[in-house]
């Protein structure tokens, strides 16, 4: 069995959007018939992985060859910005192709048209929010059964979990947003969120940074898996807490395929 360059290139860039690294000298060395390299490439896509166990494999393996010993920060930089905000039909076609599979082939002789991505895929937003309380717990488990069924407060409709479509999300983005108060930028320095899916926590961003700007992700959440946001404030004293209870709201975006375009 030989190794699919093209299919290896799918992979190793998108472990570089997820990783922030470069895949490029792999590919280099790919292209030009290291056998070791396509052996071991070989290895990860040809088990009987699930994709996101593929992705984290692949993933492991460019972190551990970008920051071995030949790994120079100065001339192998990461070339793989993810910019969600730069047009709404940013997922590239063959990340598509390897995480939202054709589920079975059309029948022969049987003219399937293609559909454009904006029909196969839609980009969606799910937020829930937390009151900024002086008792508010040093630990706060988000996207619970806390706000379901009130709009204001939460767009979920099941408790712990994204539905749509019985589908897959790709999430590529999120943020906080909250009503400022002159020491909201102190009192968020002190702040963490923590992205979990499953029960692997996925990210874990200081919420100043998220406050400030969309941060840039790309978490795969597959079909009913658990997934939660944990707010931590433990390092916040009472003199900047604000006077009064703001609501915090955090909000993932991402992708998920239509079931009937």
């Amino acid at each position: 069995m030989r190794l699919n360059i093209d299919e290896a290139t799918t992979w190793l860039e998108l472990a570089a959007c997820v990783t922030r690294l470069s895949a490029t000298g792999l590919l280099t060395r790919l292209r030009e018939g290291d056998e070791d390299l396509a052996d071991a490439i070989l290895a990860i896509l040809a088990s009987e992985l699930k994709p996101s166990q593929r992705l984290d494999a692949v993933r492991d393996f460019l972190v551990t060859h970008s920051l071995g010993e030949t790994w120079d920060p100065a001339t192998d930089v990461a070339t793989h910005a993810w910019s969600p905000e730069t047009s709404p039909f940013q997922v590239p076609q063959r990340f598509l192709d390897v995480w939202f599979p054709k589920t079975s082939p059309p029948p022969s002789g049987v003219f399937v048209e293609a559909q454009p991505v904006e029909r196969l895929m839609r980009i969606r937003q799910f937020y829930d929010s937390v009151d900024l309380e002086p008792d508010l717990l040093n630990s706060t488990r988000m996207f619970g059964n806390r706000n379901i069924g009130d709009a204001r407060r939460t767009n979920l409709q099941v408790p712990g979990q994204f539905t749509f479509d019985d589908t897959p999300i790709l999430i590529t983005s999120w943020w906080i947003t909250t009503v400022a108060w002159p020491r909201a930028d102190e009192f968020f320095s002190r702040c963490w969120l923590t992205m979990v899916v499953g029960d692997r926590p996925e990210m874990m961003t200081p919420a100043l940074e998220l406050w400030h700007r969309r941060q840039s992700v790309l978490i795969p959440v597959p079909a009913r898996q658990n997934f939660s946001v944990v707010f931590d404030c433990s390092n916040v004293t009472d003199e900047i807490r604000p006077a009064y209870a703001p609501p915090l709201y955090v909000f993932v975006e991402g992708w998920g395929q239509r079931k009937s375009p």
